[in-house]
Protein backbone atom coordinates (compact mmCIF):
# COMPACT_ATOMS: atom_id res chain seq x y z
CA UNK A 1 0.00 0.00 0.00
CA UNK A 2 1.41 3.38 -1.04
CA UNK A 3 1.98 5.96 1.52
CA UNK A 4 -0.56 7.85 -0.28
CA UNK A 5 -3.12 5.01 0.63
CA UNK A 6 -1.72 3.87 3.93
CA UNK A 7 -2.36 7.89 4.96
CA UNK A 8 -6.08 7.29 3.67
CA UNK A 9 -6.29 4.57 5.44
CA UNK A 10 -5.95 6.57 8.93
CA UNK A 11 -8.89 8.79 7.76
CA UNK A 12 -12.50 8.55 8.96
CA UNK A 13 -15.14 9.75 6.81
CA UNK A 14 -16.89 12.72 8.50
CA UNK A 15 -19.69 15.28 7.57
CA UNK A 16 -18.37 18.24 9.16
CA UNK A 17 -18.73 22.11 8.22
CA UNK A 18 -15.69 23.93 8.63
CA UNK A 19 -15.15 27.78 7.96
CA UNK A 20 -12.21 29.25 5.81
CA UNK A 21 -10.58 32.26 6.52
CA UNK A 22 -9.12 34.16 3.15
CA UNK A 23 -8.65 37.96 2.18
CA UNK A 24 -12.25 38.01 0.74
CA UNK A 25 -14.13 36.98 4.14
CA UNK A 26 -14.96 33.54 4.70
CA UNK A 27 -15.39 30.16 3.02
CA UNK A 28 -17.47 27.65 3.69
CA UNK A 29 -16.44 23.71 3.17
CA UNK A 30 -17.81 20.45 3.98
CA UNK A 31 -15.07 17.88 5.40
CA UNK A 32 -14.54 14.13 3.23
CA UNK A 33 -12.54 12.94 6.11
CA UNK A 34 -10.07 13.51 8.79
CA UNK A 35 -7.75 12.36 10.87
CA UNK A 36 -5.67 13.58 13.49
CA UNK A 37 -2.88 14.76 10.93
CA UNK A 38 -5.13 16.50 8.40
CA UNK A 39 -8.70 16.93 6.48
CA UNK A 40 -9.37 15.89 3.42
CA UNK A 41 -12.66 18.91 2.55
CA UNK A 42 -14.98 20.17 -0.78
CA UNK A 43 -15.28 23.64 -1.54
CA UNK A 44 -17.94 25.67 -4.01
CA UNK A 45 -16.18 26.75 -7.42
CA UNK A 46 -17.80 29.76 -7.24
CA UNK A 47 -17.00 30.76 -3.76
CA UNK A 48 -13.38 30.73 -5.83
CA UNK A 49 -15.26 33.27 -8.41
CA UNK A 50 -15.03 30.41 -10.72
CA UNK A 51 -17.03 28.87 -13.36
CA UNK A 52 -16.90 24.78 -13.38
CA UNK A 53 -13.47 23.70 -15.27
CA UNK A 54 -11.37 20.67 -16.04
CA UNK A 55 -8.32 23.01 -16.10
CA UNK A 56 -7.29 21.98 -12.59
CA UNK A 57 -4.35 24.60 -12.72
CA UNK A 58 -7.00 27.28 -13.22
CA UNK A 59 -8.35 26.14 -9.70
CA UNK A 60 -4.95 25.95 -8.22
CA UNK A 61 -4.07 29.66 -9.24
CA UNK A 62 -7.48 30.82 -7.71
CA UNK A 63 -6.81 28.59 -4.57
CA UNK A 64 -3.64 29.63 -3.91
CA UNK A 65 -4.98 33.50 -4.88
CA UNK A 66 -8.08 33.64 -2.39
CA UNK A 67 -6.67 31.19 0.68
CA UNK A 68 -2.51 30.66 0.23
CA UNK A 69 -0.38 27.91 1.23
CA UNK A 70 -1.40 28.55 4.95
CA UNK A 71 -4.41 29.61 6.80
CA UNK A 72 -7.07 28.98 9.42
CA UNK A 73 -10.10 27.35 9.86
CA UNK A 74 -12.97 26.70 12.14
CA UNK A 75 -14.29 23.24 12.74
CA UNK A 76 -17.85 22.80 13.08
CA UNK A 77 -18.40 26.12 13.36
CA UNK A 78 -22.12 26.47 13.55
CA UNK A 79 -22.24 24.49 16.75
CA UNK A 80 -18.78 25.86 18.29
CA UNK A 81 -17.65 28.95 16.95
CA UNK A 82 -14.37 29.74 16.69
CA UNK A 83 -13.72 27.27 19.62
CA UNK A 84 -12.22 24.64 17.44
CA UNK A 85 -9.97 26.75 14.90
CA UNK A 86 -6.96 25.16 13.73
CA UNK A 87 -4.50 26.31 11.32
CA UNK A 88 -3.54 24.21 8.23
CA UNK A 89 -0.70 24.04 5.39
CA UNK A 90 -2.53 23.32 2.00
CA UNK A 91 -1.14 19.86 0.64
CA UNK A 92 -3.34 18.87 -2.24
CA UNK A 93 -5.71 20.74 -4.93
CA UNK A 94 -7.75 18.24 -6.87
CA UNK A 95 -11.05 18.75 -8.93
CA UNK A 96 -13.94 16.03 -8.29
CA UNK A 97 -15.35 14.28 -11.05
CA UNK A 98 -18.90 13.71 -10.34
CA UNK A 99 -19.36 17.25 -8.76
CA UNK A 100 -18.03 19.47 -11.30
CA UNK A 101 -19.06 22.57 -9.07
CA UNK A 102 -16.72 21.74 -5.87
CA UNK A 103 -13.21 21.79 -5.28
CA UNK A 104 -11.35 19.07 -3.28
CA UNK A 105 -8.55 20.75 -1.27
CA UNK A 106 -6.45 18.34 1.06
CA UNK A 107 -4.46 19.87 4.08
CA UNK A 108 -2.46 19.02 7.17
CA UNK A 109 -2.64 20.19 10.60
CA UNK A 110 -0.40 22.50 12.28
CA UNK A 111 -0.33 20.37 15.04
CA UNK A 112 -2.29 17.01 15.40
CA UNK A 113 -6.06 16.96 17.14
CA UNK A 114 -5.72 16.22 20.35
CA UNK A 115 -8.03 13.60 22.04
CA UNK A 116 -10.08 16.67 23.82
CA UNK A 117 -11.17 18.22 20.21
CA UNK A 118 -11.95 14.87 19.10
CA UNK A 119 -14.54 14.61 22.42
CA UNK A 120 -16.41 17.30 21.49
CA UNK A 121 -16.26 16.59 17.43
CA UNK A 122 -17.45 13.04 18.43
CA UNK A 123 -14.96 11.32 16.07
CA UNK A 124 -12.88 8.39 17.26
CA UNK A 125 -9.70 8.56 15.22
CA UNK A 126 -6.84 5.87 14.95
CA UNK A 127 -3.68 7.14 16.87
CA UNK A 128 -0.64 8.36 14.89
CA UNK A 129 1.65 6.05 13.64
CA UNK A 130 5.04 6.88 15.20
CA UNK A 131 6.63 4.07 13.00
CA UNK A 132 4.45 2.68 10.11
CA UNK A 133 5.63 0.07 8.40
CA UNK A 134 7.60 0.07 5.39
CA UNK A 135 5.99 0.21 1.97
CA UNK A 136 6.98 -2.65 -0.32
CA UNK A 137 5.43 -2.15 -4.07
CA UNK A 138 4.05 -4.92 -5.69
CA UNK A 139 4.87 -6.18 -9.52
CA UNK A 140 1.99 -4.15 -11.49
CA UNK A 141 0.64 -6.06 -14.59
CA UNK A 142 1.38 -3.91 -17.75
CA UNK A 143 -0.71 -4.50 -21.43
CA UNK A 144 2.01 -3.53 -24.40
CA UNK A 145 0.40 -2.58 -27.29
CA UNK A 146 1.18 -6.04 -29.21
CA UNK A 147 -1.72 -7.14 -26.11
CA UNK A 148 0.85 -9.59 -24.12
CA UNK A 149 0.56 -9.26 -20.15
CA UNK A 150 3.78 -8.64 -18.61
CA UNK A 151 4.97 -7.58 -15.01
CA UNK A 152 6.79 -3.98 -14.13
CA UNK A 153 9.57 -4.24 -12.01
CA UNK A 154 10.09 -2.88 -8.79
CA UNK A 155 12.54 -0.14 -10.00
CA UNK A 156 9.92 1.10 -12.41
CA UNK A 157 7.07 1.32 -10.38
CA UNK A 158 5.63 4.89 -9.81
CA UNK A 159 2.22 6.10 -8.60
CA UNK A 160 0.72 7.42 -11.61
CA UNK A 161 -0.99 10.81 -11.04
CA UNK A 162 -4.54 11.31 -11.23
CA UNK A 163 -6.46 14.88 -11.53
CA UNK A 164 -4.86 16.19 -8.89
CA UNK A 165 -2.19 18.95 -8.94
CA UNK A 166 -0.13 19.91 -5.71
CA UNK A 167 0.72 23.77 -5.09
CA UNK A 168 2.74 24.92 -8.07
CA UNK A 169 5.56 26.99 -6.72
CA UNK A 170 4.95 30.76 -7.31
CA UNK A 171 5.76 31.63 -11.12
CA UNK A 172 8.27 34.31 -11.17
CA UNK A 173 7.64 37.86 -11.40
CA UNK A 174 7.69 39.94 -14.70
CA UNK A 175 10.25 42.62 -14.29
CA UNK A 176 7.05 45.05 -14.39
CA UNK A 177 4.73 43.17 -11.81
CA UNK A 178 5.99 42.56 -8.39
CA UNK A 179 5.31 39.13 -6.78
CA UNK A 180 1.78 38.74 -5.27
CA UNK A 181 2.29 38.58 -1.05
CA UNK A 182 1.09 35.58 0.56
CA UNK A 183 -2.19 36.41 2.17
CA UNK A 184 -1.67 36.60 6.13
CA UNK A 185 -3.29 33.65 8.69
CA UNK A 186 -5.23 35.08 10.98
CA UNK A 187 -2.55 35.69 14.21
CA UNK A 188 -3.59 35.02 17.42
CA UNK A 189 -4.09 38.27 19.30
CA UNK A 190 -3.37 38.22 23.14
CA UNK A 191 -3.37 42.17 23.07
CA UNK A 192 -6.76 43.50 23.23
CA UNK A 193 -9.50 43.45 26.35
CA UNK A 194 -12.83 43.74 26.64
CA UNK A 195 -15.31 45.95 28.39
CA UNK A 196 -18.75 42.78 28.85
CA UNK A 197 -22.10 43.89 30.10
CA UNK A 198 -24.45 41.23 31.33
CA UNK A 199 -28.06 41.57 29.78
CA UNK A 200 -29.71 39.74 32.65
CA UNK A 201 -32.34 41.48 35.02
CA UNK A 202 -29.59 41.09 37.84
CA UNK A 203 -26.67 41.49 35.82
CA UNK A 204 -23.69 43.04 37.63
CA UNK A 205 -21.93 45.70 36.38
CA UNK A 206 -19.77 45.98 33.11
CA UNK A 207 -16.40 45.06 34.10
CA UNK A 208 -13.32 44.65 32.17
CA UNK A 209 -11.43 40.98 31.26
CA UNK A 210 -8.50 40.20 29.41
CA UNK A 211 -9.15 38.03 26.02
CA UNK A 212 -7.60 34.84 25.33
CA UNK A 213 -8.42 34.73 21.72
CA UNK A 214 -9.87 37.11 19.25
CA UNK A 215 -11.07 35.78 15.65
CA UNK A 216 -13.20 37.19 12.83
CA UNK A 217 -16.27 35.03 14.49
CA UNK A 218 -15.94 35.55 18.22
CA UNK A 219 -13.88 36.54 20.87
CA UNK A 220 -12.89 33.73 23.83
CA UNK A 221 -12.46 36.09 27.59
CA UNK A 222 -11.33 35.41 31.00
CA UNK A 223 -13.32 35.03 33.79
CA UNK A 224 -13.18 34.32 37.54
CA UNK A 225 -14.70 30.84 37.73
CA UNK A 226 -18.15 30.73 39.82
CA UNK A 227 -17.71 29.10 43.11
CA UNK A 228 -19.06 25.73 43.13
CA UNK A 229 -18.51 25.40 39.42
CA UNK A 230 -16.88 21.77 39.41
CA UNK A 231 -17.95 21.31 35.77
CA UNK A 232 -18.40 22.71 32.59
CA UNK A 233 -22.11 22.66 32.76
CA UNK A 234 -22.34 23.88 35.87
CA UNK A 235 -20.69 26.67 34.87
CA UNK A 236 -22.03 27.60 32.21
CA UNK A 237 -25.80 27.38 34.15
CA UNK A 238 -24.10 29.65 36.20
CA UNK A 239 -22.77 32.48 33.92
CA UNK A 240 -26.05 32.61 32.15
CA UNK A 241 -27.98 32.97 35.13
CA UNK A 242 -25.60 35.77 36.08
CA UNK A 243 -24.83 37.77 32.75
CA UNK A 244 -27.37 36.45 30.61
CA UNK A 245 -27.25 33.76 27.03
CA UNK A 246 -26.36 37.43 25.53
CA UNK A 247 -23.77 39.96 26.56
CA UNK A 248 -22.63 43.36 25.39
CA UNK A 249 -19.09 43.67 24.31
CA UNK A 250 -16.70 46.12 23.85
CA UNK A 251 -12.72 45.13 22.19
CA UNK A 252 -10.02 47.29 23.06
CA UNK A 253 -6.94 47.83 22.18
CA UNK A 254 -3.39 49.88 23.67
CA UNK A 255 -5.16 53.06 21.77
CA UNK A 256 -8.90 52.75 20.89
CA UNK A 257 -11.86 51.06 20.54
CA UNK A 258 -11.55 48.19 18.00
CA UNK A 259 -15.19 46.59 17.70
CA UNK A 260 -18.73 46.96 20.01
CA UNK A 261 -21.36 44.78 20.08
CA UNK A 262 -23.84 41.90 20.99
CA UNK A 263 -22.53 38.44 21.48
CA UNK A 264 -23.69 35.18 22.46
CA UNK A 265 -22.45 33.11 25.16
CA UNK A 266 -21.46 29.69 23.32
CA UNK A 267 -19.08 27.72 25.45
CA UNK A 268 -17.31 27.32 28.44
CA UNK A 269 -13.80 26.16 29.29
CA UNK A 270 -12.27 25.58 32.27
CA UNK A 271 -7.93 25.36 32.28
CA UNK A 272 -7.20 22.32 34.22
CA UNK A 273 -4.06 24.33 35.01
CA UNK A 274 -6.21 26.85 37.02
CA UNK A 275 -8.60 26.38 39.47
CA UNK A 276 -10.10 30.50 39.80
CA UNK A 277 -10.57 31.38 35.72
CA UNK A 278 -12.98 30.57 32.96
CA UNK A 279 -12.39 30.78 29.23
CA UNK A 280 -15.93 31.72 27.90
CA UNK A 281 -16.49 31.74 24.18
CA UNK A 282 -18.59 34.70 22.68
CA UNK A 283 -19.82 34.64 19.04
CA UNK A 284 -20.53 38.25 17.24
CA UNK A 285 -24.49 38.28 16.90
CA UNK A 286 -23.36 40.55 13.90
CA UNK A 287 -20.46 39.14 11.21
CA UNK A 288 -17.85 41.84 11.69
CA UNK A 289 -17.45 43.91 8.51
CA UNK A 290 -14.33 44.07 6.27
CA UNK A 291 -12.89 47.45 7.91
CA UNK A 292 -12.80 45.74 11.56
CA UNK A 293 -11.28 42.45 10.51
CA UNK A 294 -8.56 44.65 9.05
CA UNK A 295 -8.82 46.54 12.35
CA UNK A 296 -8.03 43.44 14.02
CA UNK A 297 -5.44 42.04 11.70
CA UNK A 298 -7.52 39.04 10.46
CA UNK A 299 -7.04 39.61 6.85
CA UNK A 300 -4.49 41.46 4.97
CA UNK A 301 -4.75 45.12 4.83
Amino acid sequence: MSHRNRRRAERVEVGIPAQLYSQRGFLEAKLCDLSRTGLRMRVRVADLKLQATENVHVVVEAVADTLGDEFALDLDYKKFGPLLQRGVTLTRVGLVPDQPLYVELCCEFDEPLADDVLAILHQELPPIQEHPEPWTPEPVPEVRPSGTLTMRSQDDLQERPVAVATTPAPAPSSPKKAAPTKPARPPVRHRYRALVAGTSRNAPPAFFCHTDLVTAVGVRVCLPRPKDAADVRNAMTKLVKAHGSTVDVRVLDEKADVWSGAARVTGVELPPDRADVMLVTLAYETPLSMATLRRFGLVAA
